[in-house]
């Protein structure tokens, strides 16, 4: 028995869902009318008329498992495998809302168990699944040697127990941004960044961010500096000057720090040196 395709359904619905009684006779749909001759064919041309448009509906249920005149389901592979006669149908990914994570002067508290991790380790885990009444801030670091090796950055003693988040790359990249933007406001938002121009952007890029971890002593770093990285970076990010004045007096303190010393460096450089960090307020 013929079977439909994925795009093929993704076609059939938009058509029922739109109640269209006439459309062109693409490669496409002249597969369909093969597979399942439904409506009537005339100059390039399906014609479907009410009938016609629900035996198509009932054919996709029978076939498939889905109904083409509902939105699409939620669920990964596991979550739709009875629903579906395909479960490789699925539009959400397994990695959706998954984060890479462990935590700082506190256990990590999943799903109401709290779980102490050696130093250098994380778990990857749905962040649906963290209890966040546990921590008074969250920190999500740039890169993730930074994110690994976290317990040997010089941190400072205002920096309450934390969950620390590494940004993500890809798939994880997208589930931490959403969970970033997701969280209470009792919570203290922390970027940890490069201390360079383009750290600075991702600071003031990140949603609901409250407040920068930075390195206390800005001109520590001027021995290290990339003189040629920093050029290249503030030639891609060259207002700064001018978004860093929305935010706070801090803000714009370590911003003119950097672009004065002309510093662009790295999170690893800070870690190495054992050079003090500080938290900054973003946004007063």
């Amino acid at each position: 028995m013929p079977r439909l395709t994925r795009q093929e359904v993704q076609w059939i619905s938009h058509a029922l869902q739109q109640r269209k009684d006439k459309i062109r006779l693409t490669v496409g749909w002249q597969k369909i009318y093969q597979k399942f001759p439904c409506g009537r064919q005339d100059s390039g041309w399906l014609y479907l008329n009410l009938a016609d448009r629900d035996l198509l509906r009932e054919i996709t249920r029978s076939d498939t498992g889905v109904d083409p005149l509902e939105k699409t389901r939620l669920g990964n592979r596991t979550a739709l495998a009875d629903q579906l006669v395909d479960e490789k149908w699925s539009h959400e990914s397994v990695q959706a809302q998954r984060i890479y994570c462990h935590s700082y002067l506190a256990p990590l508290v999943v799903k109401g168990e709290s779980i102490t991790l050696p130093g250098g380790s994380s778990l990857w885990l749905d962040y649906a699944d963290l209890m966040l009444s546990a921590y008074q801030a969250v920190v999500l670091v740039e890169n993730l040697e930074a994110f690994i090796y976290w317990h040997d950055f010089n941190l400072p003693a205002e920096l309450g127990p934390s969950l620390v988040v590494y940004r993500g790359h890809d798939g994880s990249a997208t589930a931490a941004k959403q969970f970033f933007a997701s969280l209470p406001e009792n919570l203290q938002r922390v970027v940890f960044t490069d201390p360079d121009p383009a750290g600075v952007a991702i600071m003031l890029a990140v949603a609901g961010a409250t407040h920068g971890l930075v390195v206390a002593d800005v001109m520590a770093l001027k021995a290290v500096t990339h003189q040629q990285r920093f050029a290249q970076q503030l030639d891609k990010y060259s207002r700064l000057g001018e978004q860093t004045r929305r935010g706070s007096k801090s803000l714009q303190g370590y911003w003119q720090a950097i672009f004065s010393a002309g510093i662009a460096t790295s999170q690893e450089r800070l870690c190495k040196g054992g050079l003090p960090l500080q938290l900054i307020n973003l946004l007063a």
